[in-house]
């Protein structure tokens, strides 16, 4: 699920948007995954009050890959997902345009600390989802999975960081 583009490219906010992709076509070369290849999967762990649960989620670290996010998906098993993950902590803004199905969004800071889940985000819908401060990242899992294991607020989302992959 990418972020709205309010005048701007997807992923970052319009303030920005002219700086960040002037030095982001410097990098381009050296961060992007190359064509025909997938996205890193990685292994996500969130703990919480009544144990670990572990995600294998598809990163989407480049603007690229930020702007397509679920975009198309038609299904997400329960343990699977995708986590946007940003070079500086910032606010961020997403919607769910041209996702088919629903989605929990869990937002975390630099700490990793879970702050602010938006659970259930309607499929296909342009409302803007804010997370409500900086954040390092969002984990996106299947819609109702975040109730049924108890994530919540303040718990962690760990995960090994993929180097050199950003924009």
């Amino acid at each position: 699920m990418p972020e709205p583009p309010p005048g701007g490219r997807p992923g970052v906010p319009l303030s920005r948007t002219a700086t960040l992709l002037g030095a982001a076509a410097l990098v381009l070369a050296t961060t992007r995954v190359p064509a025909g290849e997938s996205p890193a999967v990685i292994r996500v762990t969130v703990e919480t009050a009544a144990g670990a649960h572990t995600v294998q989620a598809e990163v989407a670290c480049t603007l690229d890959e930020r702007a397509q996010g679920l975009m198309g998906r038609r299904s997400l098993a329960p343990d699977s997902g995708m986590i946007f993950l940003l070079p500086t902590p910032r606010p961020m803004r997403m919607w769910m345009k041209d996702t088919p199905l629903a989605l929990d969004l869990i937002f975390f800071d630099s700490a990793h600390s879970i702050m602010r889940i938006e659970r259930d985000a309607e499929a296909m819908s342009e409302r803007v989802i804010e997370s409500g401060g900086p954040v390092a990242g969002v984990l996106e899992i299947a819609g109702g999975r975040a109730q049924e294991l108890g994530i919540a607020a303040r718990d962690m989302v760990l995960y090994t960081y993929p180097r050199g992959r950003y924009e």
